[in-house]
């Protein structure tokens, strides 16, 4: 067992929710939190226990939600709210508890080889890199290429023919999609960063020996000649590994987008 997220209800409205029709609820905030709190909002109507409704709880991810709930009073039955998640929620000690499990949790594993070619040591998905020579963008970007052949006269048609003034710029768009296409990095642990050469991170990594930055004692320094935005998030991606484990994290976030 372990912790997922703190649920908060509240009446306020906030920033990119997340509509779950089946039980009137907005969620928002579990993505962006670096304490996982998760802000809950409901409509009138929502079929949920009071208590979920008005009171914080609790979340903790199981591997085994049935096994989870032996002998305690079950509040929620098990459902699944988003594909590959099932969750219930039990009664403890007056206060509500959920219990989530993802799909194939058990036969989730990674190698330490896979994370490290994945993960650069400040925790950023060098694979994930729009100038990683094996990465997705570089990928699908030649592909682009590809499909859209000699689209440029077509570009310049389509703006009289389709009265459509956005192919105008059309050849921004080529010269950007051009670029992505010759990605060429290998990725931190196997060359200097390609992308940002000023970095610090990979060198005082290999001097200290260490695989991460939060293994190292002095994290966070002053050394990694970040600009605020990058050094924020790379303190907020290196607490989280502190605290989930490099393997979890990795799980955790290798299906989504590095940007």
């Amino acid at each position: 067992m372990k912790y997922h997220h703190l649920g908060i209800p509240t009446d306020t409205p906030r920033p990119n929710e997340i509509y779950l029709e089946p039980f009137k609820m907005f969620v928002s905030g579990y993505d962006e939190s670096p304490f996982h709190i998760e802000w809950i909002r409901f409509e009138a109507g929502s079929p949920l226990p009071e208590i979920v409704r008005t009171v914080p709880h609790v979340a903790f991810e199981v591997d085994h939600l049935e096994k989870a709930l032996e002998g305690h009073e079950i509040l929620i039955s098990p459902n699944s709210p988003s594909k590959g998640i099932r969750v219930a929620f039990v009664l403890s000690d007056g206060a509500p508890v959920e219990f989530l499990e993802t799909e194939g949790s058990e036969a989730q594993t990674a190698s330490p080889e896979e994370i490290l070619d994945a993960l650069g040591p400040c925790g950023l998905y060098c694979s994930k890199c729009f100038a990683f020579q094996g990465g997705p963008i570089r990928e699908y970007s030649q592909k682009l290429q590809e499909a859209l052949g000699d689209f440029d006269k077509y570009a310049e048609r389509f703006v009289k023919l389709l009265h459509e003034p956005i192919f105008l710029f059309y050849p921004y768009f080529k010269e950007m999609v051009s670029y992505f296409a010759k990605g060429h990095c290998k990725g931190c642990r196997m060359d200097t960063c390609q992308l940002y050469k000023a970095c610090n991170v990979k060198s005082c990594a290999v001097a200290r020996h260490v695989d991460f930055c939060f293994q190292c004692p002095e994290f966070p320094c002053k050394t990694t000649n970040f600009d605020e935005h990058l050094k924020k998030r790379w303190i907020d991606v290196q607490n989280r590994m502190k605290e989930e484990g490099p393997e979890r994290y990795f799980l955790a976030t290798k299906s989504g987008s590095r940007y």
